[in-house]
């Protein structure tokens, strides 16, 4: 008992440690933002409860107390829900992002500080990493999975995709939790679908509880939830018509569960369906996945993706995917003939069904091209301060 003790006392040690890591850096890094991107100034313009402006029109010609006054949150729009629900209805992006930065400014009214979205985006990514490090543990199932899921989340809080992240004011790191949280939720339903009835009952709560958040954050939240929910539940239709396994009647409902979740979403938010099927980023999305030749999208993305993801070294990565792909699929039928236990179908499910749903996102999000987009590096005289705090009756300049 007191070896047992130690041992998860050094494991909670651990994992501070990482997510204290993890903090450094975006303390580091934070304090070295000094610009905006145009798309932070819009977070912070609606999140303040105003509506959208255009930083290359009009807004450019007012004076810097004019532009101050539509960062910070006043004492008339402190917890200003309902009017950042309107004002994105009119948009083309669901609120509860914009709300939750809301509450942290409301907190602190008529002051502007850099670290608002910073700190939001941080807490949203200690959520991500512990959430990969609980994937990672309960996925494998080798005396090793405590070191590789440790790996894992010291890998992801140092990496410089997420750390960039975190820095962008945007609902993107708010999204990468949702898609790890279903992820979580994800892997412990593929080991107790048949389980205790009780406990399946609270995963498919939390399944349904997560895609109603993820919808109001980021429709294409929804895009690996969907791929790997539908994977599963083609594996448990198939096993059940030809080896009359049990599980159908509990995926069935489970995918239930999940459609109420997204109609709950949809009630609270009812511009949801205007914004996917009628805003100019839900025609655009449609339309380049439904009119466009997959190869010239391909051609498009794939420069970008050997450039900013895998450092020029996409193609070697590729090849190295395929050789353990073989290898894996070499290993199925060695096992077969051998009589041997059948392999854990959890991580080739998990594995297709978060791929496809990336490779949908790179090819129908209009957000992609933001990373070739530059940022806005400096806003100079009384055009409005770039980070740091303002407050009322400062001239920014």
């Amino acid at each position: 008992m007191k070896i047992l003790k130690k041992m998860q006392w050094k494991a909670v040690f651990l994992v501070g440690a990482v997510l204290i890591v993890h903090m450094l850096l975006i303390f580091y890094y934070g304090n070295l933002k000094a610009a905006f991107h145009e798309d932070e100034y819009f977070t912070y313009y609606t999140s303040a409860a105003y509506e959208a402006i255009n930083p290359w029109g009009d807004i450019l010609e007012t004076t810097g107390l004019q532009l101050q006054s539509h960062f910070y949150v006043t004492q008339e729009h402190r917890f200003a829900f309902r009017d950042i629900i309107d004002i994105h209805a009119n948009d083309v992006h669901p609120p509860l992002y914009y709300l939750t930065l809301n509450c942290f400014m409301s907190l602190f009214p008529y002051s502007f500080y850099k670290w608002f979205g910073i700190l939001l985006n941080s807490a949203y990514s200690l959520v991500s990493c512990l959430g990969l490090m609980f994937f990672v543990y309960k996925l494998d199932k080798s005396e090793h999975c405590g070191k590789l899921a440790l790996t894992i989340g010291l890998l992801y809080a140092i990496h410089p995709a997420t750390i960039s992240n975190i820095m962008f004011t945007r609902m993107y790191a708010m999204s990468v939790m949702w898609t790890v949280l279903y992820m979580d939720v994800f892997v412990l339903l593929v080991q107790n679908y048949r389980g205790r009835w009780q406990k399946f009952g609270w995963i498919t709560a939390s399944g349904a509880a997560v895609c109603y958040f993820a919808f109001l954050t980021h429709y294409f939240c929804l895009y690996v939830p969907f791929f790997l929910t539908l994977g599963f539940c083609i594996y448990v239709t198939v096993r059940k018509l030809f080896f009359k396994e049990t599980g159908f009647l509990r995926m069935f409902i489970y995918g239930l569960a999940l459609l109420l979740g997204i109609g709950l979403a949809i009630l609270s938010f009812p511009a949801a369906l205007s914004h996917i099927f009628g805003g100019y980023q839900g025609d655009w999305a449609f339309q380049t996945l439904l009119d466009e030749d997959p190869w010239s999208l391909l051609k498009m993305f794939l420069p970008v993706l050997n450039r900013c993801f895998f450092a020029g070294a996409l193609y070697p990565a590729l090849v190295i995917f395929a050789l353990f792909g073989m290898a894996g699929l070499g290993l199925l039928v060695w096992r077969k003939k051998r009589n041997l236990p059948k392999v854990s179908v959890d991580l080739v499910t998990l594995g297709i069904g978060v791929t496809a749903g990336i490779i949908i996102v790179w090819l129908t999000a209009e957000t992609s091209q933001f990373l070739d987009d530059p940022a806005i590096c400096g806003c100079e005289g009384r055009q409005g301060r770039p980070c740091g705090f303002a407050r009322r009756g400062d001239w920014l300049d």
